[in-house]
């Protein structure tokens, strides 16, 4: 399985962590990097199962959904991009988690946990092993911030950085 961060990583672009969808005015929504494209069209031909680890949470627009319904964040956001920059893949699944709108108890518990989420892609990982029962050697980890990288590193996950700001790309990319 490999994991992906969204933002300056499927994307070349930063969102924000969400978008109109009907006045997209950063092309967010076709800036699916082609590297990604390629890639990932190639693990999905070969039955590799993506996810996607991200921060931009659909907390962040649940109070604005009624003030515009055009507003789009999460799965949603991520599977607006994929099909719209015509990206031949398939995303299992998008766990949308920003750890800022977890840090009440009511909130971080109705998640399952005991304490607010570290500020990191680590519960996103955990649930994706959960849920997919994957082991952590399982796993390939993509990200462009070298905190998510570092910690999932530290955690036992193969961990590759992209180092450019343009999205994946194969030549801006370094194992950890």
């Amino acid at each position: 399985m490999v994991v992906f961060d969204f933002d300056l990583t499927i994307i070349g672009a930063h969102s924000g962590g969400y978008i109109d969808k009907t006045n997209d005015v950063d092309n967010i929504g076709t800036s699916v990097s082609e590297h990604f494209k390629i890639f990932s069209k190639a693990l999905y031909a070969n039955d590799i199962k993506i996810t996607v680890a991200t921060f931009s949470d659909e907390e962040a627009i649940r109070y604005n959904k009624s003030r515009s319904s055009n507003l789009i964040a999460g799965t949603e956001l991520v599977q607006f991009c994929i099909k719209k920059s015509k990206c031949e893949t398939k995303i299992e699944k998008v766990y949308a988690y920003y750890p800022y709108y977890y840090k009440e108890p009511k909130k971080y518990r109705a998640l399952g946990l005991d304490k607010p989420m570290t500020n990191d892609k680590s519960y996103h990982l955990e649930r994706i092993r959960r849920e997919f029962f994957v082991n952590i050697d399982e796993i390939i980890f993509i990200d462009d911030d070298m905190n998510n990288c570092i910690s999932a590193r530290k955690e036992g996950y193969i961990t590759f950085n992209v180092t450019g700001k343009d999205g994946f790309n194969f030549k801006n990319i370094q194992i950890l």
